[in-house]
């Protein structure tokens, strides 16, 4: 049983991998056709990444759970199969919150203030600057 979770966390994790590639833009962005076209490379690139965190979070903190609890661990093991835990789930909450800070409810308010002629918050423009230079 525990192998069978394991290799289906494993499983998982590849899909999160696969899903999460994104090719990046080297364009330069002169109009408000760019920008709205930069701005949804840059929410969905940035959904993709938060959902990659989680999925390898969650499934880094669950199999470190079964191992752990398991009873054929050594002395120390399950310390250590805790703390990778508590690790994978951090990771899982960091995902989280870059997925929550990129949603696409921000997206369409962002957009939507751009057509109105409002600047670009600052955060965002750094952002499309580090995506345009990469």
């Amino acid at each position: 049983m525990q192998k069978l979770l394991i290799i289906l966390l494993f499983v998982l994790g590849l899909v999160g991998i696969a899903h999460a590639q994104v090719a990046p833009t080297t364009q330069p962005l002169p109009t408000q056709v760019d920008n709205r076209q930069a701005i949804h490379r840059l929410f969905k690139g940035q959904r993709h990444k938060g959902m990659l965190y989680m999925s390898m979070g969650l499934g880094l903190a669950s199999a470190m759970l079964v191992v752990a609890s398991s009873r054929n661990v050594p002395t120390g093991g399950a310390l250590i199969g805790s703390a990778v835990s508590g690790a994978g789930a951090g990771t899982a909450v960091g995902g989280w919150f870059l997925y929550k800070n990129h949603s696409r409810k921000k997206e369409r308010a962002l957009l939507l203030s751009l057509e109105k002629g409002e600047p670009l918050p600052a955060s965002i423009q750094e952002e499309l600057q580090k995506e345009e230079g990469s």
